[in-house]
């Protein structure tokens, strides 16, 4: 299962990009970010494959109401990958509250990365995304990059320290003894 949203609209970056869109896994947790210019249908056509081609298609995709979400071409492109569309009431954000935690957390996180005309936010949500995917989750009890990856993933003051990296082999054969 997996959760998608939009959220709109941010000052337009030095790239052209409003909006960005969310996908988060259920199980793990783990997101992905996509700044984009616009939420029109083709936009989120083409995210969705980009997701696809590296986590594979998703059995339950639940999202809102939104029409760029609920047009005939894509209606046709969850046929044809044989996508369960669950679709949350309009202006009930806990329905879909994986995304919408995602969605409070990153704009909070961006918050405090972009310079002062905002125009470079969308240059800052790696790092954003990066904090997020590497912060606990009491949710599912892990990190989301541990349970996608298996592993902790190398952070940028891992560089300057030098212990180690745990893995899920590590920790299962830990666990064994």
């Amino acid at each position: 299962m997996v959760s998608f949203d939009a959220v709109d609209p941010f000052v337009t970056s030095m790239e052209g990009n409003k909006y960005l869109i969310l996908i988060t896994d259920y199980f793990t947790r783990y997101p992905e970010v996509y700044p984009v210019k616009d939420i029109q249908s083709s936009t989120v056509a083409k995210v969705l494959l980009d997701f696809i081609s590296r986590h594979g298609i998703m059995k339950v995709l639940y999202l809102d109401r939104g029409s760029n979400f609920i047009s005939a071409a894509m209606q046709e492109f969850f046929d044809i990958l044989g996508i369960s569309k669950k679709q949350c009431l309009s202006y009930s954000p806990q329905r879909n509250g994986v995304v919408e935690r995602l969605n409070k957390t990153l704009i909070e996180s961006l918050s405090h990365l972009v310079s002062v005309n905002q125009t470079d936010w969308c240059q800052q949500v790696p790092l954003a995304l990066m904090a997020y995917r590497n912060a606990h989750r009491r949710s599912v009890d892990e990190k989301p990059s541990f349970l996608l990856y298996g592993r902790d993933l190398t952070m940028p003051p891992d560089f300057f320290y030098s212990e180690p990296v745990r893995s899920y082999a590590e920790t299962f054969h830990t666990n064994k003894i």
